[in-house]
């Protein structure tokens, strides 16, 4: 196993693993509500404007794009940025993003999300982020493993139906 920083050469093995999260994000989105699954319509080059998003991902400063490899295919990714926020009301340290992590169902179980969540928070530490921030639906599976990281639920954003 091999962890690595992405290349824009990986993006069709990132958009495969990229799959797998958007089905399982697309199930928790059911469960929530119908009404935001049905917000989740794919437009007809979803593919074409995925692909895009993950290279400039990938290319944008201030992030880390990790991957891991077995046999040389990409089995699993994590995407983190640094938000410098400015308020006008309070001083808001550094926040580091943690955007996104999903391992290929196959690799689940193996500590690679935990390698992972390791390797984006010692990125965070040297570039001096003193929070981490993310976000997952409350009914996804992965909020458990989250909160056996560390994380605590903070804000709970809600939505409504017109």
């Amino acid at each position: 196993m091999i962890i690595r920083k992405a290349k824009t050469e990986d993006v069709d093995g990132i958009y495969e693993v990229f799959l797998e999260l958007a089905k399982s994000e697309d199930t928790a989105a059911k469960k929530a509500a119908l009404f935001f699954y049905k917000m989740r319509k794919r437009k007809k080059d979803f593919e074409i404007n995925v692909k895009k998003e993950l290279l400039k991902s990938i290319r944008k400063r201030n992030s880390l794009y990790l991957v891991v490899e077995i046999d040389n295919k990409i089995i699993a990714y994590a995407f983190a940025n640094i938000l410098n926020v400015k308020d006008n009301f309070f001083e808001v340290p550094k926040i580091g993003y943690f955007n996104a992590l999903t391992v290929k169902k196959r690799y689940r179980g193996g500590k690679i999300g935990s390698k992972l969540n390791q390797e984006i928070e010692k990125w965070f530490r040297k570039n001096n982020c003193r929070h981490i921030r993310l976000e997952v639906f409350s009914n996804n599976p992965a909020s458990k493993i989250y909160k056996k990281w560390g994380y605590k639920d903070v804000v709970h954003k809600m939505w409504k139906k017109l």
